[in-house]
């Protein structure tokens, strides 16, 4: 059973997602998104942060779909008024090819965090969890203890 996306201003999580979302009302990042030619911006600002939240809560884009078609708080949180279908989704989302969006990403990312600005930081932090094997005890493994036998 999938998590019921329940936009909470308080969580720390739900205001990352906030912070990260407010970066497509930027003009600056919507000149960016025409020189990949995503247009209409109507159609791709909201699929691309359809894809973002998808890929933040590691659920499918058809569930985050159906959940902003039912929530019209989630849709304010998000500040998409129409949603865009599954397949408008997949479509913009299939217009890319791997290099050409790690380029729209960097692109992304430099503009909003260029070294010339001063005051304020912005730092993205990655709340996963992450499984970490630790060798306490410096105990070496030898190739002849990897060896099982059947």
């Amino acid at each position: 059973m999938k998590p019921p996306l329940i936009p909470i201003n308080e969580d720390c999580k739900w205001r990352l997602l906030s912070e990260i979302l407010n970066v497509f009302n930027l003009r600056s990042i919507k000149q960016i998104l025409s020189q990949y030619k995503l247009l209409p911006l109507e159609k791709s600002i909201p699929a691309l942060k359809i894809v973002i939240m998808s890929m933040y809560f590691c659920l499918e884009i058809s569930y985050v779909v159906r959940e902003l078609e039912d929530k019209r708080k989630l849709r304010k949180f998000m500040r998409i008024e129409s949603v865009p279908s599954e397949d408008e989704v997949y479509s913009i989302v299939s217009s890319f090819d791997p290099d050409q969006f790690i380029n729209f990403v960097i692109g992304l990312l430099n503009n909003i965090c260029s070294r010339r600005k001063r005051g304020l930081s912005q730092i993205i932090i990655d709340f996963t969890d992450i499984d970490l094997d630790l060798n306490w005890f410096k105990r070496k493994i030898s190739k002849k203890m990897l060896k099982i036998e059947i």
